[in-house]
């Protein structure tokens, strides 16, 4: 599956765990919650200057950058989740306002309170230029991210970017943390798995064949007592062998062969199950009626005309019609009443499972929008959502629309209770406050200044 950088891309799915609510109480990420990759600075640093700062870096304006430092504004200040300005820079693949602010002092091991590190994305990031300049500011080639009791190695294995790259195989990008000093042999403190099987696992044998060539130790075992030979094992009676990776994988069984390693004891053996209507497993996709289901259909059409009956369900395909007619103005506040409409539902429905809702519709509009529409949409919300002009016009819109009026079915029926049963009447949550969730819903989704703000 061809993976992009930089772009909305199909990193939502990836890092749905690189989200956090600021309204939770340990500022960690539930389902539900925006991604952090689809976040801009208006939506992470509510300090104007660091906004200022994170946007100016994010955009290469190194003048405003300096400007912005020399005048007090720390380069390490936290938004959201513990988020520093870098992170703007590196998210929008801006090589000029990244190294400005490295340069300035910024600090590259910063850890989230969501658990995870930028310097992981980083060194999963196809170019290595990236990384290379955080390590020469720094970086800590063993920080350990909380949230993934990994390190920067594990994510460098198989880098984010077009699968036809040849950056693509991560070997570049593990080179520089192994001349950092990375130790190869850190085994994650959750299941024991080393770099190696992460490799092997991702069938990234070239990366298998450069780690066990500088010495990696093939013998390590996970937590399930599986050595590196499970995880070859696996790919050999899969992969198919006529490829590039095909002849990285034998190159790996050679060596392991050479040093008296292979092939793997019978209890560690994968068995090969051939395709037959007998040994294939039937998978079935259950989907419960009204999942995800919109109720009518939207149109891109303009905010005037739109409605607090409008669900998310309804409203995430008007954006992507929106983005396909090129409206990308249009698309900006519908996007907009969607996400705080979802927040809405979220707070409302009961089953945690239900909430990753809205996650699943942006995945669809990447899935079927052009990048470089994608691109101009990303831009149109920045200069939008970093406008407070513009930004409190649409928090005054979406106000004027009012909170929804519907019941949530999308949501309802989309998590594990619509097949277990309801565990609260209509599987909402019990005594729901609607007006204090609809402030709630606009303040900490877009930053919304309060009511009482709005009406002055």
């Amino acid at each position: 599956m061809p993976r992009l950088i930089f772009i909305l891309g199909s990193l939502i799915l990836l890092l749905t765990a690189y989200g956090a609510r600021a309204d939770s109480p340990n500022n960690v990420w539930k389902p539900g919650d925006e991604p952090i990759l689809l976040l801009s600075p208006a939506q992470i640093f509510k300090d104007t200057r660091l906004r200022q700062l994170a946007q100016a870096a994010r955009q290469g304006d190194i003048k405003t950058v300096d400007r912005l430092i020399v005048n007090g504004v720390d380069v390490n200040g936290h938004g959201k989740y513990g988020i520093s300005p870098l992170f703007s820079a590196w998210q929008s693949g801006n090589k000029a306002g990244f190294k400005t602010l490295l340069t300035h002092g910024a600090n590259p091991n910063n850890v989230w309170t969501t658990g995870n590190t930028l310097l992981n994305l980083i060194a999963g990031t196809a170019d290595p230029y990236f990384l290379k300049l955080a390590l020469a500011h720094g970086a800590n080639p063993n920080l350990v991210a909380p949230y993934t009791c990994q390190t920067p190695i594990f994510s460098a294995v198989d880098p984010l970017g077009p699968e036809d790259s040849p950056l693509s195989d991560g070997r570049e990008n593990v080179s520089l943390l192994m001349q950092a000093g990375a130790n190869i042999n850190y085994q994650a403190c959750d299941d024991g798995e080393t770099s190696l099987m992460a490799a092997s696992d991702l069938s990234q044998y070239g990366v298998v064949l450069q780690l066990l060539k500088a010495g990696a130790n093939y013998k390590l075992k996970d937590k399930w007592g599986h050595d590196l030979r499970m995880y070859v094992d696996m790919s050999n009676k899969a992969m198919d062998k006529s490829g590039l990776g095909g002849k990285q994988l034998q190159k790996v069984i050679d060596f392991l062969k050479a040093h008296n390693f292979w092939p793997p004891p019978k209890s560690q053996q994968i068995q090969n199950t051939a395709a037959t209507p007998a040994t294939v497993p039937r998978i079935i996709n259950y989907q419960a009626p009204g999942n995800l289901a919109a109720t009518h259909a939207i149109s891109c059409i303009a905010a005037g005309k739109l409605n607090n009956k409008d669900t998310p369900a309804d409203l995430y395909p008007a954006v992507m019609q929106c983005l396909n007619e090129e409206k990308y103005e249009r698309a900006v506040f519908i996007y907009a009443l969607a996400g705080v409409y979802t927040r809405f539902d979220t707070l409302r429905v009961a089953d945690e499972t239900a909430h990753d809702a809205a996650t699943v519709f942006l995945s669809r509009i990447v899935d079927a929008v052009p990048r470089e529409k994608l691109k101009q949409f990303d831009e149109a919300k920045d200069q939008t959502f970093n406008d407070d002009k513009q930004l409190a016009a649409i928090c005054a819109r979406i106000r004027k629309i009012g909170p929804p009026d519907y019941y949530p079915r999308y949501m309802v029926q989309h998590g594990m209770q619509a097949f277990t049963g309801f565990k609260t009447p209509n599987g909402l949550v019990p005594g729901f406050d609607a007006k204090k969730a609809w402030e709630e819903s606009l303040t900490s989704y877009l930053h919304c200044p309060d009511a009482k703000r709005d009406n002055r």
